[in-house]
């Protein structure tokens, strides 16, 4: 009896777990597929600032910068919905809205027609981390699909430095 008891709560918590553990998740660079928009996710960059002297804007945390591209496959004008990071546990950070100076920013007021395709950047302002990106197939909350890209954390590689001149060996 005790065992039956142990298995239904395993079924029970099971059936709990979040909606996010139950998405499958892409990897950059993969084509993911979220109603008729179709994103693939390019490259990301962690900024400290974006701008410079008086129009420099500084982050809560750190800006990172996502670059992809959306095109519409369907048949009519979408407008393509704003995207979110989600945290491991479940939290989540919409993307900057206001223009910051950002080259390629996408901005927030995007609609594709039927076969077209936007390539940009799109910001955020979150705690240097890896993430998940949540992005939508309109901004019609009811007729909603989304999809997942993992955005690992990503360091820019240190410069290498010059390599040491020959050595001149003297002659035998």
């Amino acid at each position: 009896m005790m065992g039956v008891c142990f298995l239904l709560c395993l079924l029970i918590l099971a059936g709990c777990r979040s909606r996010a553990e139950q998405e499958p998740v892409s990897r950059m660079g993969e084509l993911v597929v979220a109603g008729p928009l179709r994103y693939t996710v390019f490259d990301t960059e962690w900024k400290t600032q974006i701008g410079e002297g008086d129009n420099a804007h500084f982050p809560k945390n750190r800006y990172l910068i996502i670059h992809l591209s959306v095109t519409n496959s369907g048949g009519s004008l979408t407008q393509i919905p704003t995207m979110q990071l989600e945290t491991a546990d479940g939290n989540s950070t919409a993307e900057i809205t206001e223009p910051l100076g950002v080259a390629g920013w996408v901005g927030i007021l995007r609609q594709l027609r039927p076969a077209d395709t936007l390539q940009g950047n799109v910001v955020f302002d979150v705690p240097m981390s890896a993430y998940r990106l949540r992005v939508g197939s309109s901004a019609d909350a009811i007729d909603e699909k989304t999809a997942l890209i993992d955005i690992p954390i990503q360091y820019a590689p240190a410069a290498m430095p010059a390599p040491a001149p020959p050595l001149d060996t003297p002659p035998r």
